[in-house]
């Protein structure tokens, strides 16, 4: 370790370990809090990972990162998709207040989700910051933390709803309803945070390993919520479900090839999906595309009235061009609900590019 370094540990360290243990004791008070709904879930997690985690800013072989991931759903009901739409960026910064090894990053995520048979849409917004502290500099160990504070905003159109008549008493329903509608646009703030821990034992090893929450501050996503009259004859409230996220990734690395091993696993109220995949990288070290990679995965899910079991099936291809990364999934559904509507699928594509990019062989590029 040179001087500046070491002199950096001894002045700054106690404080920054002070940090993380009051970060800590912050997510455990607010954790245990139940916050109901499922938030949208991407697979691809090098063009999503400002929505996978708030430490996963800057986390980049690079100085910046763009992203675009698309995801459409359940396209055999009856022609009406589920479609997610994500953009995001983030700045990597290095030697911040005159460390060598350390390096902070800020992130902006956008978020769009929309279902075309109600008319219903979602909206997100946040800004995010992540700092970076080196444990070990030889091992290329780092202890990430992340905060992310948004806005969300949800709407459905009442012109695709439709309310039958009352019965006239007589002969037929031609009674209006006379049905009092709630405003039909709300927004609440979010806050998120994340921690990530990442380590490289040996050139050709590296592990990852990091955790998330999501909607920390209760969120009331019932549009009923906003009626002033207390006459209505059922519960106003209805608070969203908070989202835990815990994610790992190993690396196994041969000259020209890497092997990612990978786990996902994420609660939100009474819902649990877990995922368990296998990444294959291969690396060109002539021509334009400067490395290809395969991903599979197993996903399992339940519901409030089944165990954990097997759901669906992920596979999916990506290149790398100079920075530029390009890469699409479909899943298959396995599950009974699958077996009830043949064909019941969805498909992921996205593209993000990294600027001044590296090319580093040690870089995981998904989990």
């Amino acid at each position: 370790m040179d001087a500046p370094t070491g002199l950096y540990r001894v002045i700054y360290g106690p404080n920054k370990a002070r940090f993380v243990w009051l970060f800590l004791c912050l997510w455990i008070l607010y954790a245990p809090h139940s916050a109901q709904a499922q938030d949208v879930r991407f697979s691809d997690a090098l063009a999503t990972a400002l929505w996978i985690s708030p430490a996963e800013i800057a986390q980049i072989p690079g100085q910046y990162r763009v992203a675009f991931a698309y995801r459409n759903q359940w396209t055999p009901l009856d022609g009406h998709v589920l479609s997610s739409y994500l953009f995001s960026g983030d700045v990597k910064f290095s030697r911040p207040f005159g460390s060598l090894n350390d390096y902070w990053g800020i992130g902006l995520v956008f978020f769009s989700d929309r279902f075309n048979f109600f008319g219903s849409y979602t909206n997100h917004i946040a800004l995010g910051a992540s700092y970076s502290y080196n444990l070990h500099p030889l091992r290329k160990s780092y202890l990430s933390a992340g905060l992310q504070f948004g806005i969300t905003q949800r709407g459905i159109s009442y012109e695709n709803l439709t309310f039958q008549d009352q019965f006239n008493g007589v002969d037929g329903y031609t009674l209006p309803t006379n049905e009092s509608l709630p405003p039909n646009v709300l927004a609440f703030p979010e806050l998120s945070v994340g921690l990530r821990f990442t380590t490289q034992p040996s050139p050709y090893r590296s592990f990852v390993v990091g955790l998330a929450t999501y909607h920390i501050l209760p969120a009331q996503s019932s549009f009923y919520s906003l009626v002033q009259s207390q006459n209505v004859p059922f519960s106003k409230s209805s608070v969203l479900f908070r989202r835990f996220v815990l994610y790992s990734s190993y690396r196994i690395a041969q000259e020209g090839y890497a092997w990612y091993p990978s786990m996902r696993f994420l609660r939100q109220g009474p819902h649990l999906d877990l995922s368990t995949g296998l990444s294959f990288r291969k690396l060109f070290y002539e021509g334009n595309v400067q490395a290809v990679r395969f991903t599979s995965a197993l996903r399992l899910g339940n519901t409030p009235t089944t165990p954990l079991l097997p759901k669906a099936i992920e596979i999916g291809v990506g290149l790398e061009i100079k920075g530029l990364f390009i890469h699409t999934l479909m899943a298959q559904s396995i599950s009974d609900f699958g077996a009830r509507y043949v064909g019941l699928f969805s498909y992921e594509f996205s593209i993000s590019y990294i600027g001044e990019y590296t090319n580093d062989f040690n870089f995981c590029p998904s989990f």
